[in-house]
């Protein structure tokens, strides 16, 4: 962390699964590296910590490249013409909850909700999404979010990169944590917080303007503005700064 989901965001999620009545073997934490992180996923995963998380808390780990899959071909999705292959235990999964970092990425802009199914595509999808970096791109890494459904956004933006990737040496240290049922609305509020704390590239451009908000508006995976967007600030720190901030979000997706 902020590399990578922090083990201890984890805990809490899943401790409070338990602590609400369901059993530690109904909870999985899983996900899949890509080939520039360090294959295989068991490795980075225990690396970062998470493993010891489930042995503590007795839940699963899922190892996706080393998992049965399944493809699917979602009805609003064309840039997948031979569907989109993901985990077995994603497709009957009851409930999907994300635990974003944030950061500047190279292609969208940044990398939250929205990008982070990529830990979810076979190595095959996964090489497809990224040829030819460009809209078809954009389009493609857009359409691989209609084929699984997300229950709760958990975006960790205690501390986040903000410098040019993929060196990220530059970091910022909001305090903040975003919960939200929705990818979209959830990139936006946290794009806007990118913006406001300085992210590589992002000071230019009006957030609802980037094409990843625009693309899901499109194709209905939801808003980014204000107006459709239910915001609950919630200043757990008394931070001086907090209302600002809050403020500025709102004028931003207005």
């Amino acid at each position: 962390f902020p590399r990578n989901s922090h083990p201890d965001t984890v805990r809490y999620i899943a401790e409070n699964l338990i602590q609400g009545g369901l059993s530690p073997n109904k909870i999985c934490v899983g996900d899949a590296s890509g080939r520039y992180r360090g294959l295989p996923t068991r490795n980075t995963i225990a690396e970062m910590g998470i493993e010891q998380v489930a042995k503590d808390l007795g839940i699963n780990v899922g190892y996706f490249e080393e998992e049965e899959w399944v493809t699917v071909k979602p009805a609003k999705v064309s840039s997948w013409p031979d569907g989109i292959k993901i985990p077995i235990r994603i497709y009957e999964a009851d409930r999907i909850i994300y635990t974003p970092i944030v950061r500047p990425h190279r292609t969208p802009y940044f990398t939250i909700n929205l990008k982070l199914g990529v830990g979810l595509l076979d190595p095959v999808g996964r090489e497809w999404l990224h040829w030819n970096q460009n809209q078809d791109f954009m389009n493609r890494m857009v359409d691989m979010n209609f084929a699984f459904s997300v229950d709760l956004c958990v975006t960790d933006m205690m501390k986040f990169y903000t410098g040019k990737p993929p060196v990220h040496d530059d970091m910022s240290e909001p305090g903040i944590i975003i919960v939200g049922s929705n990818r979209v609305a959830s990139d936006a509020v946290a794009v806007c917080l990118m913006k406001q704390y300085g992210a590589n590239r992002l000071s230019d451009i009006p957030v609802r303007e980037h094409l990843s908000f625009t693309l899901s508006e499109d194709r209905e995976l939801g808003s980014s503005n204000i107006s459709d967007i239910e915001l609950i600030p919630l200043n757990l720190s008394d931070d001086p700064e907090f209302d600002n901030r809050v403020s500025q979000i709102k004028e931003e997706l207005s």
